[in-house]
């Protein structure tokens, strides 16, 4: 399961037999994205891409950032645990009430 606020993404886990959830929160640095500014832009929306071990979080600034596993040998975060891969501009339109467009609805249609 995939939960965020308006500042951090968290990636939750149920086992059978468990009482409680496991979870983790990846960081989100602001050299991940191409303007400083859009680092402060709050998150929105978050879904996993079906068949895959990614997901999606959309921001106000327009933004999507990507998730994928973290590679143990890439020395970031644990094994099987999600981190920030990618961040892609979709919508780079300013608004006239504010600095970009949002994004305030993800989906996925079918598998």
């Amino acid at each position: 399961m995939i939960a965020n606020s308006q500042e951090r993404v968290t990636f939750l886990q149920w086992t059978e037999g468990n009482s409680k959830f496991e979870f983790y929160s990846p960081r989100i640095e602001k050299r991940d994205f191409a303007s400083t500014d859009k680092s402060a832009e709050d998150l929105t929306k978050s879904v996993f891409i079906p068949k895959t071990d990614m997901a999606v979080t959309a921001n106000k600034g327009g933004d999507i950032l990507v998730w994928d596993k973290s590679l143990i040998l890439e020395g970031v975060g644990e094994a099987n645990e999600k981190r920030l891969i990618k961040v892609v501009t979709l919508n780079a339109v300013k608004d006239p009430k504010g600095p970009y467009t949002a994004i305030t609805m993800l989906t996925t249609v079918h598998d």
